[in-house]
């Protein structure tokens, strides 16, 4: 994927990740500590980090406040 088209990608994730986040009053402080990992891996996943892992903890995130992905 063009260098480009990865950045945008990764803008649309995050803004639809805050949008939900903030619609449910949900920080990610709290998502952390309901998912027991840390704030960190929280920002990196909503932030559109590629990593298999952070794959799956958006996955984890979405299930957890009811959003469709």
């Amino acid at each position: 994927m063009p260098e480009y088209d990865l950045e945008q990608a990764r803008k649309a994730t995050r803004k639809k990740y805050k949008a939900a986040l903030a619609e449910r009053d949900v920080t990610g402080r709290q998502l952390a500590k309901m998912l027991g990992t840390s704030e960190a891996a929280i920002s990196r996943a909503i932030n559109g980090d590629s990593a298999p892992a952070y794959d799956r903890l958006r996955g984890e995130i979405a299930e957890k406040i009811g959003m469709e992905v």
